[in-house]
C-alpha cells in the first residue's frame, strides 16, 4: 500500500545570488509510474508501507524503488472460494428452514382458526342443548303442577257430590221430621175430637140406661184402640 503527501514549498525569502558553481535550473520533480512528474514549485514526501523510502531533504527526493509500484499479482485462494460456497449453501438452507418455518407458521394459524370455528360451534351446542334441557326441566314442572291441579280437581268434585248428597239428605230428614211432627198434631187433633165426641154423647144422654152408656163407650173406646194401633199408640182406659 502506498500512501502520498504533497506539500507546497513556501517562495524563498530574497537573499544572495548563488554561488557561482551552484546550477540554477527547474526544481527536480518525482518521477511516478506511467511517466506522472510532480510540478515545480512542489515538493514531494513519499512514504511506503514498512518504511521503503523518504524524503531526507527539502527539494531532494529518495530514488523509489520500481518494483514497489508495480501492481500486485494477487491469485484468488481456492480456500476462499470453498468458504464462498459454503456460506452461500449455509444461507440457502436457512432461506429454505425459514421459508418452510413461515409455511409451517401459516398452516398451524389456519388449523388455529379451524379450531377456534369449531370451538365456536361446540359452544353454540351446549349452549342450545343447555337451554334445551332446562326448558324440558320446566315443562315437566308444569306438566306435574297440572297433573296435581287435575287430581285436587277430581277430589274437589268428589267431595263435592258427597256435600250435596249430604244437603239433599238432611233436607229429606228435615222434611220427614216435619212430615211425622204434622202427623202427630193430625192425630191429636183427631183423638181429642173423639173424646169430645164422646163426652157430649154422654152429657147428652144422660137418661140412658148404664148398660146402654157403656156399650157406647166400649164401642168408642174400641175405636179409639184401633186407631191408636195404626199411629203406633197405647189408649189408656
Amino acid at each position: 500500500m502506498i500512501s502520498t503527501r504533497v506539500t507546497r514549498r513556501p517562495p524563498s525569502p530574497p537573499g544572495p545570488s548563488p554561488a557561482p558553481h551552484a546550477r540554477v535550473g527547474p526544481a527536480p520533480t518525482a518521477a511516478f509510474p506511467g511517466g506522472q512528474r510532480l510540478p515545480a514549485g512542489l515538493d514531494a514526501n513519499v512514504s511506503l508501507a514498512g518504511g521503503y523510502g523518504r524524503a531526507d531533504n527539502v527539494g531532494n527526493l529518495t530514488a523509489v524503488q520500481v518494483n514497489l509500484l508495480r501492481p500486485l499479482k494477487l491469485e484468488v485462494d481456492p480456500n476462499i472460494q470453498a468458504v464462498h460456497h459454503r456460506d452461500k449453501e449455509q444461507i440457502k438452507t436457512l432461506s429454505d428452514k425459514f421459508a418452510s418455518f413461515v409455511d409451517k407458521v401459516r398452516s398451524r394459524e389456519q388449523q388455529n382458526k379451524i379450531l377456534e370455528t369449531q370451538r365456536s360451534l361446540l359452544q353454540q351446542q351446549t349452549t342450545r342443548s343447555t337451554m334445551d334441557n332446562m326448558f324440558k326441566s320446566h315443562i315437566n314442572k308444569f306438566q306435574r303442577q297440572l297433573d296435581t291441579l287435575a287430581q285436587d280437581k277430581l277430589r274437589l268434585e268428589a267431595e263435592f257430590g258427597n256435600m250435596q248428597g249430604l244437603v239433599e239428605d238432611v233436607k229429606i230428614q228435615t222434611s220427614h221430621t216435619s212430615m211425622v211432627q204434622s202427623m202427630d198434631n193430625n192425630r191429636s187433633l183427631e183423638l181429642d175430637g173423639i173424646i169430645a165426641q164422646v163426652k157430649a154423647q154422654d152429657m147428652e144422654t144422660p137418661n140412658r140406661s148404664r148398660a146402654e152408656a157403656a156399650i157406647m163407650y166400649q164401642i168408642k173406646y174400641d175405636e179409639l184402640q184401633t186407631l191408636a194401633g195404626k199411629h203406633g199408640m197405647t189408649c189408656i182406659a
